[in-house]
């Protein structure tokens, strides 16, 4: 039987960081896989390059190894099926940036995958960076039906309902560092009054991203690409704040050829409050001048001496380590698998801590001081890995110190 969705929209009110937001429920067709909950946090969360054409290559593959020869048929609900143009550069976009995390701590959806189920079955609130490359769209009327478009095909080659709209973002929990929309008209929306913008960037905003990377106009595919690579690198190896990881970002481009500013300046960077770094109105000598301060004040912060440092307080404090425990320090002292999680920790610019008792119980701890975190914090946020004697992770977890040196876990 071949059962029809009713394109009624049915109006639902609901509390969005305090404010009420009118948000309408588009009918689809039951998700067949419950959401997954993580208990872990995840580094990254990648979707790029959705199959939108019925004639893409990776789709044809798909439907050469499938049970049927037929074409998938198109979805009589959906006028815009095959609108959307492959976005190529987006493929090197997300192989570039997913090159700067641990491979194992990266969550892809690329191609075919890259779906709406898919996308919505899983826990927003366990990515410390989440990263959509793909097409945008405003409805600045209905600002509840802007959306991300992703694939229109699933794995199987089904036609499937690709646009993960504003309507499905706010029902999202997010614990995002930085949440990136490498799309079209992201930034935009409608102005609500009394609420202000209303869209898909304010949306993630409010559902709680600490900062949201988004777009003013439409972008440059391949420009697009370039500078989000950049981006991540100054805001991963050069520990910069979002906003001036971007303008780095931008400011690489322009060195590279691309001068027009419609190219590389369509982005913007949201967040949700000004960090300890922000300049005093009253304060005096050039605005640049506190920035650079604050860069080698960061700096300083993440020594990898001070993290050893507020990692070997943690630990004490919190009595991670039996009483009797004592320092290894010499990595070719370490059982084999401790050795391989030491070399891995170090490629990733982590700090580590080895502990050994009488009874041969060995302990490995790696860290790293999250800056975005402790900025908003105001205090010494530290990122823990807990390995035991055979190199397996036993514990992943967010640390805060108080001004006495005290410890406690943040929710991850």
């Amino acid at each position: 039987r071949r059962v029809f969705w009713g394109l009624a929209l049915s109006v639902v009110l609901m509390a969005l960081a305090g404010l009420w937001v009118a948000s309408f429920v588009w009918p689809t067709a039951p998700s067949k896989g419950a959401r997954v909950r993580s208990h872990a946090r995840r580094a990254l969360l990648l979707v790029a390059d959705p199959v939108c054409q019925p004639d893409d290559p990776r789709l044809a593959v798909v439907m050469r190894t499938s049970a049927t020869s037929q074409p998938p048929a198109r979805h009589s609900l959906d006028p815009d099926l095959g609108r959307y143009q492959r976005l190529p550069f987006t493929a090197e976009e997300a192989a570039q940036i997913s090159a700067q995390f641990p491979p194992a701590d990266v969550d892809r959806l690329i191609g075919l995958d890259a779906t709406r189920d898919r996308l919505l079955s899983l826990d927003w609130s366990a990515y410390r960076f989440i990263h959509i490359a793909t097409h945008g769209i405003v409805d600045a009327q209905v600002p509840q039906l802007s959306a991300l478009i992703l694939s229109s095909y699933d794995s199987s080659g089904r036609v499937v309902d690709g646009a993960v709209r504003v309507a499905d973002l706010s029902l999202e929990s997010l614990a995002a560092d930085v949440a990136v929309l490498s799309a079209c008209d992201t930034a935009l929306g409608k102005q609500v009054p009394s609420e202000g913008l209303l869209g898909i960037g304010s949306t993630m905003l409010a559902r709680g991203a600490r900062a949201v990377v988004a777009s003013l106009w439409p972008v440059s595919d391949e420009i697009g690409a370039r500078l989000m690579t950049e981006f991540y690198r100054h805001l991963l190896r050069d520990s910069m704040s979002p906003a001036a990881a971007l303008g780095e970002a931008m400011r690489s481009v322009v060195s590279s050829g691309a001068a027009d500013p419609a190219l590389w300046a369509a982005y913007q960077v949201s967040v949700v409050a000004l960090g300890p770094g922000h300049r005093d109105p009253q304060a005096q000598g050039p605005p640049h001048e506190g920035a650079e301060l604050e860069t080698r004040r960061m700096r300083a912060i993440q020594a990898p001496a001070r993290v050893e440092r507020l990692l070997d307080g943690l630990i004490s404090d919190r009595q991670l380590s039996p009483k009797d425990s004592y320092q290894i320090r010499d990595p070719a002292a370490l059982p084999s698998p401790l050795q391989k999680a030491v070399a891995e920790a170090s490629q990733q610019g982590r700090v580590w801590v080895c502990r050994a008792s009488s009874y041969k119980t060995w302990l490995l701890f790696t860290a790293e001081m999250s800056l975005p975190l402790s900025r908003e914090r105001g205090a010494p946020v530290l990122l823990l890995n807990r390995y035991d004697a055979k190199g397996e992770l036993k514990d992943a977890g967010t640390w805060i110190s108080d001004p006495h040196g005290k410890w406690r876990r943040l929710a991850d």
